[in-house]
């Protein structure tokens, strides 16, 4: 059985640009073991506020830090 998951593994404040860099991990298992696993990276500004809320398990903690 093949099965995807995609986790959070890095939040990086860009202090400079007031954004928050996010990389998660996709992997593909099949029968438990991993056959493919890729990073992906994505910039959100103050704009994209509701799509990182959305999208980024737990970044309620970061919206005061970054001055959201």
């Amino acid at each position: 059985m093949f099965e995807e998951t995609k986790t959070v593994v890095e939040l990086t404040q860009l202090p400079a640009e007031n954004t928050m860099q996010v990389k998660w991990r996709i992997q593909v298992t099949k029968d438990g073991e991993v056959i493919s696993s890729k990073d992906h990276y994505k910039l959100y500004n103050s704009e994209q506020k509701e799509e990182f809320l959305t999208e980024v398990e737990g970044a309620e903690s970061y919206i005061a830090v970054l001055g959201w």
